[in-house]
């Protein structure tokens, strides 16, 4: 990745610091309820997969703001 916080190997390091990782899992999100919204006349497997993929991505997402909102109310930008 291209910053400084990407670079590092620690993972909570990377939480809500770098704005290019937040908005590839936003990404990710809208690419999972796609699939889960067009997953509604598949397998059952193909449902639980896109209900996995949209459920982790949206943890991740919401760990990211937390952090974001954490390090912007403390004043720690790095």
């Amino acid at each position: 990745m291209s910053c400084r916080a990407c670079s590092s190997d620690w993972f909570l390091a990377k939480l809500g610091r770098c704005r290019q990782c937040i908005l590839l899992n936003t990404l990710l999100l809208v690419i999972g309820l796609i699939a889960l919204w067009l997953a509604d006349n598949q397998t059952p497997v193909y449902r639980w997969m896109a209900l996995f993929v949209t459920v982790a991505a949206a943890l991740l997402l919401s760990a990211h703001l937390i952090m974001a909102l954490y390090y912007r109310l403390n004043g720690d930008l790095k």
